[in-house]
């Protein structure tokens, strides 16, 4: 019987210990999330005083780091820079002269 309990007592520690584990883990997860979420909150609060055309807009866009600009591919689900800075624009209410023509697209990007 004593052994039964042990063997009990022992299962009852390894879940507390992976319970504790989920726990702390999914706190560094918010955390980060969080973190996150103030980046890009800082990144459209910047964007808010950028002049509103297309040109200002892309000169911005492009001197962001390569981590806010895949924390913005992130924050508008899509799969390239020139979507999110696209997303980013329609956010704001820039227009951009690109959609007159389905022709006008950046190399690489497809149609």
């Amino acid at each position: 019987m004593g052994q039964e309990s042990e063997q009990a007592l022992r299962a009852r520690a390894k879940k507390d210990l992976a319970k504790a584990e989920r726990l702390r883990y999914n706190a560094a997860a918010k955390k980060r999330r969080a973190a996150a979420d103030d980046a890009v909150g800082k990144i459209l609060a910047y964007f808010k005083q950028v002049p509103r055309t297309e040109a200002a807009f892309y000169i911005e866009f492009q001197a962001l780091p390569v981590v806010d600009i895949q924390r913005l591919i992130e924050l508008y689900c899509v799969n390239s820079e020139w979507r999110a800075f696209t997303a980013l624009c329609r956010e704001f209410g820039v227009h951009l002269d690109f959609r007159r023509s389905k022709h006008r697209r950046p190399p690489g990007e497809p149609g």
